[in-house]
């Protein structure tokens, strides 16, 4: 029996609410559906951000090959190489499967989804550098 995981039981789906329809918070996915949305988000943004394999393979420390066979869904990446992976692009595991999962199901695009996400967490940076200032005086 291969057990399914629903994203509105996870506490990034808790904390980031844009954008991402309410009826993908409910749905439920299986492994290869969520090593196929992992694969998405991973070969869009190194697309984005104009990686080579190379390039990202370097600055994670990992061979390649190994980040091509997970873009393209020949192995699923290992819990620690998905956290090197996503941490790179400044997301958790979590975050980074949701935004391949919502332009499987949704058609949302990924690009759009990490560039706000991105602004967001500027935006939260500033206001907690202002409280700190307002606090020193």
């Amino acid at each position: 029996m291969t057990s399914k995981i629903k994203f509105k039981d996870l506490l990034i789906a808790q904390m980031y609410p844009y954008e991402i329809a309410p009826s993908l918070l409910e749905r439920e996915f299986d492994e290869e559906q969520l090593n196929q949305a992992f694969a998405l988000t991973l070969k869009t943004l190194r697309s984005y951000k104009k990686l080579t394999l190379k390039i990202l393979g370097e600055d994670v420390g990992m061979n390649p090959q190994t980040i091509s066979y997970y873009e393209n869904g020949t192995n699923a990446p290992t819990i620690a190489n998905a956290m090197k992976l996503s941490s790179y692009f400044e997301m958790s595991i979590e975050l980074f499967t949701l935004f391949g999962l919502a332009n499987l199901t949704e058609g949302a695009d990924i690009v759009n989804l990490y560039e706000n996400m991105l602004k967001m967490f500027q935006e939260v940076h500033r206001k907690m550098v202002i409280q700190r200032a307002k606090r020193k005086h």
